[in-house]
């Protein structure tokens, strides 16, 4: 279980998203030690098939709730 969760809404900002969780991925902290909670208030630009291929190259666990 993380020690640590953090906790990114969001709303049709793909690019914003991805330079957030790019930055997470590269923290000193040991990965295990948290997760990432990515919480989508109702997306209209359809950016999640587009984040879910990016999220595959990142080293980091990230759950999504998606509205």
């Amino acid at each position: 279980m993380p020690d640590l969760s953090v906790i990114i809404p969001t709303y049709n900002r793909k690019d914003i998203l991805k330079m957030a969780l790019r930055a997470l991925n590269q923290q000193n902290c040991p990965k295990d030690k948290y997760e990432v909670v990515v919480v989508d208030d109702g997306s209209s630009d359809n950016y999640f098939q587009e984040i879910e291929e990016f999220i595959t190259t990142l080293d980091i666990q990230i759950n999504f709730i998606r509205q």
